[in-house]
């Protein structure tokens, strides 16, 4: 992590918000280098024709989880500027 990334995570619990924040969707766990790049460039490819551009965010959601491990839906927030 960057010194910014540390400093994020010690005020937030998490690194990579603000700007160092990206847009990500997490499909796999954590895999060994050895196929991670092989398995990235599958992914690109696959959904290089579904994924708009540019790829606009129209809404925020916060989840919550339960005891039993699943995530609801506690509200939605409209990005209308």
């Amino acid at each position: 992590m960057s010194a910014r990334q540390r400093a994020l995570l010690d005020r937030w619990g998490y690194p990579f918000v603000m700007e160092e924040f990206r847009f990500h969707l997490t499909l796999t766990d954590r895999l060994p280098d050895a196929i991670a790049g092989p398995v990235a460039g599958v992914l690109q490819a696959h959904f290089a024709d579904v994924l708009p551009r540019p790829f606009v965010i129209e809404d925020l959601c916060l989840f919550g989880e339960d005891a039993e491990g699943r995530f609801h839906l506690l509200h939605r927030y409209a990005l209308t500027g």
